[in-house]
């Protein structure tokens, strides 16, 4: 077509989770919004984590990616904020947070040579496990899948064994019996997939963690002013939806963890979530220690509130 803008967008996750659906849509809504002057194609379970994406975004390899919150604290401590430990448990929660921090990632991003979109939610992170866990020694059994250094430092300090794998190969290790647990929402395919192995499900409110959706700097510079609102609009319709399928995602996921036998605990025995809280709270700590300056500003406005 001529004067087509054609971008490629990727992520690493499914296109069923609830950032894989905003990526998707945000491609179908852009094409119809700009009267198919623009198209994005879009790739999921790419295979390559949220730190290589940042960097071909910026490289310009790819145009638009979709980056875990918490798997970038690699890159900066900053943009694990929405993974951090019992912050942020509900929708609302979350989204005031992300209110106070948003100015902070965009500038974060911008000084890389990328743009921030718009940030979709993922469901509150549990822990999925093949046993239950009615005292301390059950939970310091477990080798269980954590997804950044924090959950992995936290799960290490209360005495489990933090395994830090992409969630396809933490499939893989639950099959084999070589991971006992995973901390995850279980979110959309994830969800069907650790319901066949993992018969137990705490709903501990870890976080309400955050994905970016980006686009090359450049990419977006070159557009005309009126292609770059439609790119603008596109991605403030696209958060909106995604905020409000939160929880609507919530209930579905757990209604198919019902169906499917799984046994759904509020909360742990209170001296392993105690332990966890007190492991939580030095993380936090420490994360304010490392990032400073604005990023602390932001947390302790969000705290006194």
């Amino acid at each position: 077509m001529k004067n087509l803008i054609e971008w490629k967008a990727e992520s690493a996750y499914p296109q069923a989770t609830i950032p894989g659906l905003g990526l998707a849509h945000f491609g179908e809504k852009l094409f119809s919004t700009s009267n198919a002057r623009m198209s994005v194609t879009c790739g999921f379970e790419v295979g390559r984590p949220a730190a290589g994406l940042l960097e071909e975004v910026v490289a310009g390899d790819i145009q638009v990616a979709d980056l875990y919150g918490g798997a970038l604290s690699s890159v900066d401590p900053v943009f694990g904020l929405g993974s951090l430990p019992f912050l942020a448990a509900t929708r609302d929660d979350s989204i005031e947070l992300l209110s106070l921090a948003r100015d902070l990632f965009k500038t974060k991003f911008h000084s890389m040579g990328a743009r921030l979109l718009y940030v979709s939610p993922w469901p509150p992170t549990g822990l999925w496990s093949t046993k239950d866990i009615r005292v301390i020694g059950d939970f310091q059994s477990l080798r269980v899948r954590t997804y950044d250094e924090t959950s992995a430092t936290l799960v290490n300090g209360a005495g489990g064994e933090a395994v830090h794998l992409p969630i396809g190969d933490a499939i893989v290790g639950i099959e084999k019996r070589s991971v006992d647990a995973i901390l995850s929402s279980g979110d959309g395919e994830a969800g069907r997939q650790f319901r066949k192995f993992l018969p137990f499900f705490f709903d501990i409110r870890y976080a309400t963690p955050w994905s970016f959706l980006v686009v090359n700097s450049a990419s977006y510079e070159a557009l005309t002013p009126e292609m770059q609102m439609k790119v603008d609009l596109t991605s403030a319709e696209t958060e909106r939806a995604m905020w409000m399928l939160l929880e609507e995602r919530m209930n579905a996921n757990r209604i198919g963890m019902l169906t499917h036998g799984v046994r759904i605990r509020s909360a742990l025995p209170s001296a392993v979530g105690d332990m966890l809280l007190e492991h939580a709270r030095i993380e936090v700590a420490a994360w304010r220690s490392r990032v400073g300056g604005t990023a602390d500003a932001v947390l302790s406005t969000y705290l006194e509130r």
